[in-house]
């Protein structure tokens, strides 16, 4: 077990204008209605006199204890404000309190509030002549406090306590109970091991079922408390991402993508959503190899993804958590020069992969808020080792009253078509870093050439694959 980072440290933290809500802009040049400018502004934060953040500066954040801080608001030249709304809401507890609301003015002395302990959204609002609310600019304030106990004691106590279920892409994540003389604790997880938040916070000693996660094998799963006083810790613990992968061979049908993480350049050799397993130790068993992700279609959702056009077959596979800055992740690839040919039964159809290649790559992460971003790798520096492909079967089904389909004798024909295969792909890039690949895949694609007519909803031809 390993502390990963200690976040807030007795801080308050607001992040500025990252964000503009509403139908109506504040910004200069616009007008409201009736033809009014809308009014624009800029906000500045100080406590006990001492100004900690302005609109504009090199730093987006200040730090400070709970209590009373000074917002100032400033017009800029155009349209002046009758007035601002401030919205604050609470974020990240279960069942927040209501959202507070605090008229404020322009005026030279500012505006007073006071902040307990918490992370809050704070959203400030122009309002015109009209009494108009225009769009609101968007701050993240995170306000701590001194706590008599070590959050850190707390954790790595109860860390050993952290259990992981399951297997096959679906778990149960158990977290301990951590009990704080101070008040309530909560705790997050980061399920896969790759340093980004996966879900909100809520109560300790409870356990998530059902979670789908595709990076397997050994991984440094993240348990994230926060204690009453805003402070959070997180706990990494080594734990089996159980997958039984002898289950899966290419060829036998089934629906899946694995990705092996081979190595890697730059910025990628720092992202354990990349490189490595993540581990906290390294020497754990499961560790040696790269990152590894098998992806497959369970708890009812399609995560992957198999089309197909005549020329290329192309397999995605996607998911997102829910946390608050979630993306979706994934890898995708398409294999193209396949021929086919397109008969009235399975005899008479027939695919060619002999000229087959894989034409492109991509491998996407998830987003770990403003330390850890998004990142997509894609290439067509592909190699294909094994290739394989069959018909699986087609039926031709009559028009229905009013749709045609000449070049078919008016008939709507649906082909199965399975592929499978291994490949491996270097110098999939992005800006800063480049990674290399293994993989081995298995999908089954329906191509439908339909009939045309009958109130315009038929669709004739071959569709393109989606990628």
């Amino acid at each position: 077990m390993k502390k990963l980072m200690t976040l807030g440290m007795i801080a308050l933290v607001l992040t500025g204008c990252p964000g503009i809500e509403g139908q109506k802009t504040n910004t200069r040049g616009t007008t409201g209605e009736q033809g009014a400018q809308v009014p624009k502004f800029t906000v500045a934060v100080s406590k006990d006199g001492a100004e900690v953040f302005q609109d504009g500066s090199s730093s987006s954040s200040f730090v400070g204890l709970e209590g009373a801080y000074n917002i100032r608001i400033s017009a800029l030249d155009g349209a002046r404000a009758s007035g601002y709304l401030a919205t604050i809401q609470q974020m990240d507890i279960p069942n927040p309190p209501p959202a507070i609301q605090i008229e404020l003015t322009d005026s030279a002395s500012g505006n007073v509030i006071n902040l307990a302990a918490g992370t809050y959204s704070v959203k400030i609002q122009a309002r015109d002549q009209n009494n108009t609310l225009y769009a609101a600019r968007v701050y993240q304030a995170s306000v701590n406090c001194i706590s008599s106990t070590s959050l850190e004691d707390l954790v790595n106590a109860a860390s050993s306590q952290i259990t992981v279920a399951g297997g096959d892409n679906v778990y149960a994540f158990t977290s301990p109970t951590i009990n704080d003389p101070n008040g309530q604790v909560y705790c997050a997880w980061d399920f896969n091991g790759d340093l980004r938040r996966d879900s909100a916070f809520g109560p300790c000693g409870a356990t998530i079922s059902n979670v789908y996660v595709s990076y397997i094998k050994t991984r440094g799963v993240g348990l994230i408390v926060k204690n009453s006083c805003n402070e959070t810790y997180i706990a990494r613990v080594d734990r089996d991402i159980n997958f039984d992968q002898t289950a899966y061979t290419p060829g036998d049908g089934k629906v899946w993508i694995e990705t092996l993480i081979t190595g890697g350049t730059g910025l990628a050799l720092t992202d354990p959503a990349l490189f490595k397993n993540s581990c906290v130790d390294p020497n754990d068993a499961g560790c040696a190899d790269g990152t590894k992700t098998f992806w497959t279609n369970k708890l009812g959702q399609q995560m992957v993804h198999p089309t197909f056009n005549g020329q290329t077959f192309t397999e995605s596979a996607v998911y997102a958590y829910g946390g608050p800055s979630s993306k979706q992740i994934g890898t995708g690839f398409s294999m193209s020069g396949i021929v086919t040919a397109f008969g009235d039964d399975a005899a008479s159809t027939s695919i060619n992969l002999n000229n087959a290649f894989i034409s492109r790559q991509t491998f996407t992460t998830d987003e770990g808020g403003d330390t850890l971003v998004s990142t997509t790798h894609e290439g067509s520096n592909c190699t294909l080792i094994e290739k394989g492909g069959e018909v699986v079967s087609v039926v031709g089904t009559p028009c229905t009253s009013g749709s045609t389909n000449p070049d078919r004798d008016n008939k709507e024909f649906k082909y199965k078509f399975h592929f499978w295969g291994k490949f491996s792909c270097t110098d999939l890039s992005t800006q800063g870093s480049t990674i290399s690949t293994l993989n081995r895949f298995d999908g089954l694609a329906d191509v439908v050439d339909g009939c045309v007519g009958g109130g315009g909803q038929g669709q004739g031809g071959i569709a393109p694959p989606a990628f």
